[in-house]
């Protein structure tokens, strides 16, 4: 029986610190602070370091030594309301930054190198103690971060290819970050586990009815206990892309980035652990104790294609569409010691392909492009070309407004939907402001995604549909903010 407890509190919350590896309801792709402000329609504009995440074929067309650093805050929350018994809960986000830096040196006329880290993953959600989502979690927070390397070369002036290669860790390689990238916490439903140690105990003759009461009725007589988990994992990936420009107002680019396994390793701890009255000492407090458990998640391959033109010296539109095959979470399968042999225990998620389309536009209220580029080229680039030199506005500033939209469509179907992971179709909203000195160039952005409402399918938080039905509606809405810088050398 003991066994049978600790797979039962065990195995459902690693099988959600698996699925949020890099989920797409707080997977947010915020590495550049003026695609931020486009609404993140940059794979067929990708003109700084950050094509490194965008479009590495990007880097070919950069000129000089570049770099690109920001920060995006994340504040969310949700909200949800059950519809048996009408009560709510709200989940609260901390205030979380997610650093980006990318750098880029131009080795001759066609060959230019990359390089950079980003952390897309920046949440932290937590719900009430006491909701009736707590056997599902009371805290969620996962940091996944992308050391990567690539270079773009460019096969005629019209056409540039690129690639990337990416080291992928949830480890702490940012200081000032929390030690483990993937956390948990909640609280544990004894009812359910007591149940399934009973069930397999008792003969089949006894009615389920009465083996749930059973259950309840331990369970009630102690208070809850709560688990708490952290894990880390490593993988590695890939992308590759091409950006055309087949005049100089018209550009057109895409990108694929490869499917990243990621080895996933946890560890759960206990707290709170009674034996109820009628069950031998020892029966919960010496299974629910410290766990190692391990699983493997295969993230999803992703295709974006992007254009962008320049409709006059002061106005850029772009528009993007992304696919992401998040199929390869039709399920996971979870490792765990419970004694010996190994106990393996597969979670069905059953997630699906999703589509994204955004868009973009950015408008100098003062300056033009051609001024910017003129004031960003260097000493030597700037003396071969005197009539430019001649336009030059020494000390002058370009100022660019910035909007975009973007919708982005959920692959979690409401049958294994949970609150750990609320998700539903995305809409967001986007506005930013650059202001453009030719060497440096300096953004801010802001963003308001809004979730559509979605209602959860399924009867339980837990493991067994006929324990606790909380079927009911999930809310969640989120700001960004971000602020970056870019230098040109």
């Amino acid at each position: 029986m003991r066994t049978m407890i600790k797979g039962a509190c065990v195995v459902l919350p690693l099988a959600l610190f698996a699925s949020q590896a890099e989920g797409a309801g707080f997977g947010f792709s915020e590495h550049n602070v003026r695609a931020n402000g486009m609404g993140g329609a940059y794979t067929g504009l990708a003109d700084d370091p950050s094509a490194i995440y965008y479009n590495p074929a990007g880097l070919g067309f950069l000129r000089g030594m570049q770099g690109v650093s920001g920060v995006t805050v994340v504040a969310g929350r949700g909200y949800y309301r059950a519809d048996a018994t009408a009560n709510n809960a709200n989940a609260r986000s901390d205030i979380i930054p997610v650093p980006h830096g990318f750098g880029s040196l131009e080795i001759n006329d066609k060959l230019t190198l990359g390089g950079g880290i980003h952390a897309p993953f920046g949440l932290q959600l937590s719900w009430p103690q006491e909701a009736e989502t707590r056997y599902s979690n009371t805290l969620a927070a996962v940091r996944f971060q992308h050391i990567s390397i690539g270079a773009g070369y460019k096969v005629t002036d019209q056409l540039s290819l690129g690639g990337t290669f990416s080291y992928v860790t949830t480890r702490r390689l940012i200081p000032g970050l929390s030690r483990e990238g993937v956390r948990l916490q909640r609280k544990v439903d004894l009812a359910q586990s007591l149940f399934a140690g009973l069930r397999a105990q008792l003969p089949a003759s006894v009615p389920d009815s009465a083996v749930r009461a059973q259950a309840r009725g331990l369970a009630g007589s102690v208070s809850e206990p709560k688990i708490r988990l952290k894990g880390d994992g490593d993988g590695f990936g890939w992308s590759i892309g091409f950006l055309y420009k087949p005049s100089k107002v018209f550009q057109i680019g895409a990108t694929y980035r490869s499917e990243v396994s990621i080895q996933i390793r946890g560890d759960a701890d206990f707290s709170g652990v009674q034996d109820p009255a009628g069950l031998p000492p020892g029966t919960l407090t010496n299974s629910l104790i410290r766990n190692r458990a391990t699983t493997s998640v295969r993230l999803p391959r992703t295709v974006g294609a992007g254009i962008s033109s320049q409709l006059a010296d002061r106005l850029t539109l772009s528009f993007q569409l992304d696919w992401t095959d998040w199929r390869s979470l039709d399920s996971v399968n979870i490792r765990f010691k419970t004694g010996r042999p190994q106990t393996v225990q597969a979670i069905e998620l059953k997630w699906n392909q999703a589509f994204a389309f955004r868009t973009g536009l950015e408008f100098l209220v003062l300056g033009s492009y051609e001024e910017i580029e003129a004031n960003s080229l260097k000493p030597n680039q700037a003396d071969q070309d005197a009539e430019k030199t001649d336009e030059k506005t020494e000390g002058g500033m370009a100022v660019a407004l910035r909007l975009g939209y973007a919708f982005d469509q959920s692959p979690v179907p409401g049958e294994t939907l949970t609150s750990f992971l609320p998700d539903n179709d995305r809409h967001i909203s986007s506005l930013g402001v650059g202001f453009d000195m030719g060497w440096v160039r300096i953004d801010l952005s802001a963003q308001y995604f809004y979730f559509k409402t979605v209602r959860r399918k399924n009867q339980t938080e837990g493991i067994d549909n006929d324990f606790r039905p909380t079927i009911g509606k999930f809310t969640t809405t989120a700001w960004l903010f971000g602020g970056g810088v870019t230098l040109r050398f």
